[in-house]
């Protein structure tokens, strides 16, 4: 390779680096106005409170795992990427990601109450009411 090659490869590279900072900023800034967007429906916070609760964000993984590693390891590759979306939300829309957590305990709430007002009518059966 002569000197003109040299640095033609060299120039290369580096505008190849340039492009690529710049896709990454790109996809950044698209990423979150995406985010945005989500997470101002209804729908978007159902399911990113769903992430959150499937991925153990509030929680501990090794309620699951049974001593098994294989399942460990899972999980908490599972957790770690429901917290990586839970804090970038969080950080870009800290009011919305609020409200889906919110919202999920709202309608486990409800929920909790249903089943309660269950137990209490089959408590009430039993006693001759």
């Amino acid at each position: 390779m002569d000197i003109d090659e040299i640095e033609r490869q060299k120039r290369y590279q580096e505008r190849q680096k340039e492009l690529s900072a710049r896709f990454d900023r790109e996809d950044i800034q698209q990423e979150n106005a995406d985010l945005e967007a989500v997470l101002s429906t209804a729908a978007g916070r159902r399911i990113f409170a769903s992430i959150f609760g499937r991925g153990y964000v509030f929680g501990s993984v090794f309620k699951n795992c049974q001593n098994d590693p294989t399942k460990l390891a899972y999980e908490t590759g599972r957790r770690e990427f429901a917290a990586d979306i839970y804090r970038k939300a969080n950080m870009l829309q800290p009011e919305l990601t609020l409200k889906a957590i919110n919202e999920r305990n709202q309608l486990f709430q409800k929920r909790k109450r249903e089943f309660d007002e269950l137990k209490t009518e089959f408590d009430n059966e039993g006693k001759g009411y």
